[in-house]
């Protein structure tokens, strides 16, 4: 409900291109996407004139593709990738996403995670983000391929 009414806000009154400082204090990771025109979500099965909020959370999924698992960090200085980390972040323990359509903006997801990730150095983003198709690696195996 929160990330509603935040997705509603953003688009009414913000425009999604400011965020407030403040929830930053309450330890909240923040992911915003936005598909321009503004189409309705979808009710149901894809079809398209309409948005599903699977195609925001792959948006940001797909940017694993620039994240480099052996080092912990971006493949290129200009490679987004920090959605994906977000997304996949081990020590988050809540998520909320929230919907809503702005006429300016179009269709925008907002999604909402406590304790906030994407913090630290790269030793933080190997033991947060998970090898790719396995598990975390153990503290002592991070700690030994920092050596």
């Amino acid at each position: 409900m929160v990330c509603r009414f935040w997705g509603s806000y953003l688009s009414d009154v913000l425009g999604v291109l400011l965020i407030c400082l403040r929830y930053q204090c309450l330890c909240l990771g923040e992911n915003l996407a936005y598909f321009r025109p503004a189409v309705p979500k979808c009710e149901g099965a894809m079809v398209d004139n309409c948005v599903n909020c699977r195609e925001m959370i792959q948006r940001w999924y797909d940017e694993v593709k620039n994240y480099d698992f052996d080092k912990g960090g971006p493949k290129t200085r200009s490679g987004p990738y920090k959605h994906f980390s977000q997304l996949v972040w081990a020590n988050t323990a809540e998520l909320g996403v929230g919907t809503a359509v702005s006429k300016l903006y179009g269709f925008i997801t907002v999604a909402r995670y406590r304790p906030s990730g994407n913090e630290g150095g790269f030793a933080e983003f190997i033991r947060n983000v998970p090898p790719e198709g396995g598990k975390l690696k153990k503290i002592f195996n991070i700690v030994t391929l920092l050596l």
